[in-house]
């Protein structure tokens, strides 16, 4: 997500976009991604490895979509 400056003493900050959910780091596009190469049969390091993240993060999604 793009960073702009968030004032003097306040460092970046996350600039809030519509395509993506607050604070989460991905698009809904790559979280719908990563649940279906999930879904379709990889384990969670496959799907994790052909999206370019660690699997942590994969995991975190899915546990957040399933609950």
């Amino acid at each position: 997500m793009p960073r702009v400056e968030g004032g003097p003493g306040t460092g970046l900050r996350r600039v809030e976009v519509p395509w993506a959910p607050p604070h989460s780091g991905f698009t809904l596009f790559m979280q719908l991604m990563a649940l279906l190469l999930a879904r379709s049969g990889m384990t969670v390091a496959e799907a994790a490895r052909t999206v370019g993240e660690y699997p942590q993060r994969v995991w975190t999604g899915l546990l957040h979509h399933v609950a």
